[in-house]
């Protein structure tokens, strides 16, 4: 009698991300906007910035703040922690006709894809 193994491995379909940059989609959706229309929509912008006469840019930004702490391994309480701020932002550029021209950002998007792992019966 003989006894054959047909398959050392099994198969699983998993659903990973990938990142892009938002910008094309902000400028597919709001160039040709009138600035009207963008504070309707976003609300009040954070600051306005004059640029080349009567052309603007609308800025719509929050900062994020993340605290390290620090290594510690005698329990102390002795270290430094170390502290990151994150500038997220829109910016609506507005020609003097009051249009949206470009929009920059650099907020990006989640793009799920699915992969197959070959996984090994053995692990």
């Amino acid at each position: 009698m003989t006894t054959s193994l047909v398959s050392c491995y099994t198969y699983e379909t998993v659903t990973k991300y990938r990142y892009e940059s938002a910008q094309d989609d902000y400028n597919r959706r709001y160039r040709g906007y009138t600035r009207s229309q963008i504070i309707n929509e976003l609300g009040a912008p954070d600051r306005v910035v004059p640029i080349d006469g009567s052309s603007v840019i609308l800025i719509y930004e929050k900062y994020t703040s993340s605290i390290s702490r620090p290594i510690d391994p005698l329990g102390l309480g002795i270290g430094s922690y170390t502290e990151t701020r994150n500038r997220i932002f829109e910016e609506y550029y507005i020609d003097s006709s009051s249009k949206c021209y470009n929009v920059r950002t650099n907020k990006i998007k989640e793009i799920p894809y699915q992969e197959t792992i070959k996984k090994s019966v053995f692990d």
